[in-house]
């Protein structure tokens, strides 16, 4: 459901709101210029990184994800390894903006921060269908998202009245969480005494991050299990960890 994916989008301009922004490691830069192609050619602006000219610039990087309606996160295992698609995902989780995961390499399936991020996300797999079945439904799925987004923003408009004159109750305490930095998610996760292992796994992690972690219990907790699990979850000692973990994870967006 797009309608709930709400970005921060009221400095945008109308050609901005066209634009789409692949987010893709080097290694599948054809593939990737064949969908820049194909989405041209529906009209869209996409804004891809063609001769890593904007490597060296995270502000490139950023002003790139903010200036999108949609991102398109190609992966595959060079993806997962590259400390900058890291950073690209990262932020673009932490803008809220809405992404499409787009599966580049056969057989692969994300895990570790990639597989947090993408949590419960529905694929689109390059790999495994025909190139213009697999393009067909990402111009389906980025017509979805323009829509819902189109709707969420009157929806916004007409309450904007109405919201300037809330009153800020324990219900909103979630955003709270989901706007803290890295530090804030260690000293939280510290406070609480979650077992150093975990925090290992886990850091470097902020608020949204931790809050999809949670989306992901909630809505698919087979994956999130499979997700923290170590070489030696099968001892009681760190399934005691897990249990502590979860609990407190539960207990932050659950008792607002």
């Amino acid at each position: 459901n797009y309608s709930n994916e709400k970005f921060e989008n009221s400095n945008q301009s109308k050609e901005n709101q066209n634009q789409i922004m692949i987010s893709y490691n080097s290694k599948s830069r054809p593939i990737c210029l064949n969908i820049k192609k194909g989405l041209e050619k529906n009209g869209y602006k996409v804004w891809i990184d063609v001769e890593s000219i904007y490597g060296s610039s995270l502000e490139a990087m950023a002003n790139a994800i903010e200036s999108s309606f949609c991102v398109l996160i190609c992966i595959t295992e060079n993806y997962k390894e590259s400390n900058f698609c890291r950073l690209e995902a990262e932020y673009c989780v932490q803008k809220n903006r809405p992404f499409i995961p787009l599966i580049l390499q056969k057989g692969y399936r994300p895990n570790g921060w990639l597989g947090i991020i993408l949590g419960t996300k529905i694929f689109i797999d390059f790999s495994k269908y025909d190139f213009e079945k697999a393009l067909f439904e990402v111009n389906r799925n980025l017509s979805l998202i323009k829509s819902s987004l189109n709707k969420a923003e009157i929806e916004t408009v007409k309450s904007d009245q109405t919201e300037s004159n809330k009153i800020v109750t324990p219900q909103n305490k979630e955003s709270i969480e989901s706007d803290w930095n890295e530090n804030q998610v260690e000293d939280w996760l510290r406070r609480v005494e979650i077992d150093q292992d975990i925090i290992n796994d886990l850091i470097p992690c902020n608020g949204q991050i931790l809050y999809q972690l949670y989306m992901i219990l909630k809505w698919n907790p087979e994956f999130y299990y499979h997700s923290l699990k170590t070489p030696t979850l099968g001892s009681l000692t760190n399934l005691k960890n897990l249990a502590i973990f979860t609990n407190e994870l539960k207990k932050l967006f659950e008792n607002q």
